[in-house]
């Protein structure tokens, strides 16, 4: 159980080539164990001020008192978007995962939030072109535009967790269908 939760929460080897022929990378989000734990640690510390703000809460209900002042509701409302904030992260964080399949017929996508897929298959004969670009972080990824059936041009992310070396390798894949 130790070894699952440490490679769990530590992925140094966020992406991989599954297999060369067809071309098959996986990634997921990187993750260190030390922010693993802090992450875990700042969760726990959320959930107990919800808590208390829930028995503040039912406690000014029964005693009939004022149950929010505009000052107290902004603090509130703070406190639920900082929640929203984190949680949108910590599912990034934790949850995020990316498979690509390049073969002679066809590139497969699928970007999964928590086992939630959203899959494309896209006919390597309707791909347009493709770009690497490079984000506000460092990190180089690959923008790829398709004839999509409802006849208009798409624009598809991948790659965004690759390594170098991976994002170099799916681009000299792509480049041999001269696309």
């Amino acid at each position: 159980l130790l070894q699952v939760c440490l490679r769990y929460f530590s992925n140094t080897e966020s992406s991989r080539v599954d297999s060369e022929r067809p071309l098959r990378l996986s990634s997921e989000f990187p993750r260190n164990f030390c922010i693993s734990v802090v992450l875990v640690l700042f969760l726990l510390v959320l959930f107990c001020l919800a808590g208390e703000i829930t028995y503040l809460l039912f406690q000014s209900i029964m005693q009939s008192g004022p149950t929010f002042s505009f000052s107290s509701f902004l603090y509130f409302l703070a406190y639920v978007l900082a929640n929203i904030l984190f949680l949108t992260h910590l599912s990034l964080y934790f949850g995020y995962r990316e498979e690509i399949s390049l073969g002679s017929e066809s590139f497969d996508v699928s970007h999964a939030f928590f086992g939630v897929r959203r899959y494309r298959c896209i006919p390597i004969e309707k791909i347009l072109y493709f770009q690497m670009k490079q984000n506000l972080l460092g990190n180089y990824h690959v923008e790829l535009f398709y004839f999509a059936d409802d006849g208009k041009t798409k624009k598809i992310y991948i790659g965004t967790y690759l390594g170098d070396e991976h994002i170099s390798l799916l681009s000299a894949h792509l480049r041999r269908f001269e696309i």
